[in-house]
């Protein structure tokens, strides 16, 4: 069908802008007339226009007069609320083109089918649900936030052949230096990076963007007891970092490294929730295996994508179990990447 076709150009498109638009959706729009693309657009950046206003933009001057008679594909139903910028529905409105094709209607309550319907009272067709599916799963980061209050969890480790995350005395390399340059494409597409003091200290992370193009996500070490050394790479004012501690707040000379007393009973929730304060929407969890299973156990978790290397160690940490829905499968260099879901999340299963 040619309504596929035109709204996986706008899924296509809204990716360009992942990682930029928290706290707002990723959203891509396109305007055809007999069968042409006039214009396409895309929400670059929370704040700036949204999809639907930068593709009205781009139309050409010879094709306005074609307006009225064009099919507009969105991937997300179009706002209806003023936020920082007027509502999308008005500049559809105005514009009042043939048909309205939709992917998936927006969960934000302050939408939520109310442009849908104001569009068909001013009597234009509107389709909704074309390509469903995989339009939710692209907006999973942002219907998270606004349905479960926290940020979409993903899960990330590497283990062995033989079933082990590492071992406890000394730091272990798993992954393919493919793997890894992966993973750093990852991180500049997602807004926090969370690991445990364990992990801090015997590997040293320095969690930013180092092997593909992008921003670095905001830093988060879970340190309880304070015992990680500020002479750590978290601890190196390179980029924005937060220090969870449950031994108070404490003054830090370095800047960009703020520290936070969370609680002691269940820093986790604590973290979630300064999280979505903070306008993140998604949160990758690196480690190292108590931490991991924490949000596995506490069924705090969206996504697991795991890396399982021909590598034997022989003994050390357990790898944690996932128990999810298989996603996909695929080689990664020497590696196999397995992505699992949680059937738990109610949006990805379309409820």
């Amino acid at each position: 069908m040619r309504d596929e076709v035109y709204m996986r150009r706008c899924f296509d498109i809204a990716r360009r802008a992942l990682g930029n638009t928290s706290p707002n959706p990723i959203v891509g729009c396109v305007i055809v007339h007999d069968d042409r693309i006039i214009a396409e657009g895309w929400h670059k950046k929370a704040g700036t226009p949204h999809a639907e206003r930068n593709a009205l933009a781009n139309v050409k001057d010879a094709d306005r007069k074609h307006l009225s008679q064009s099919t507009i594909y969105v991937s997300l139903e179009p706002c209806a609320h003023h936020g920082r910028t007027p509502p999308c529905c008005d500049a559809l409105l105005q514009m009042n083109p043939k048909r309205v094709v939709i992917s998936v209607v927006d969960p934000n309550p302050k939408v939520a089918g109310k442009s849908v319907r104001r569009l068909r009272e001013a009597g234009i067709q509107v389709d909704v649900g074309i390509l469903e599916q995989e339009g939710r799963w692209l907006l999973r980061r942002f219907a998270t936030s606004m349905l479960e209050k926290r940020p979409y969890i993903i899960l990330k480790f590497a283990q062995s052949a033989d079933g082990f995350i590492g071992q406890s005395d000394k730091q272990v390399w798993l992954s393919s230096a493919i793997a890894k340059r992966l993973v750093h494409r990852w991180r500049a597409k997602e807004d926090a990076i969370l690991v445990g003091s364990k992990t801090a200290i015997l590997d040293n992370p320095a969690l930013t963007v180092r092997h593909a193009n992008g921003r670095n996500p905001l830093r988060l070490l879970l340190d309880r007891q304070a015992i990680v050394p500020h002479s750590h790479q978290l601890f190196d004012g390179q980029t924005e970092t937060v220090i969870y501690t449950s031994k108070g707040s404490t003054h830090l000379n370095q800047t960009k490294v703020e520290c936070i007393e969370t609680s002691n009973t269940n820093p986790i929730q604590s973290i979630l929730s300064d999280l979505q304060a903070r306008d993140c929407l998604s949160l990758i969890v690196e480690g190292g295996a108590q931490l991991l299973n924490h949000f596995i156990q506490h069924d705090l978790w969206d996504e697991a994508r795991v890396f399982t290397t021909r590598k034997s160690i022989g003994h050390g940490i357990s790898a944690p179990i996932v128990r999810g829905e298989l996603l996909y499968s695929e080689k990664v260099g020497a590696d196999r990447l397995d992505c699992f879901i949680n059937p738990l999340n109610s949006f990805l299963r379309g409820d």
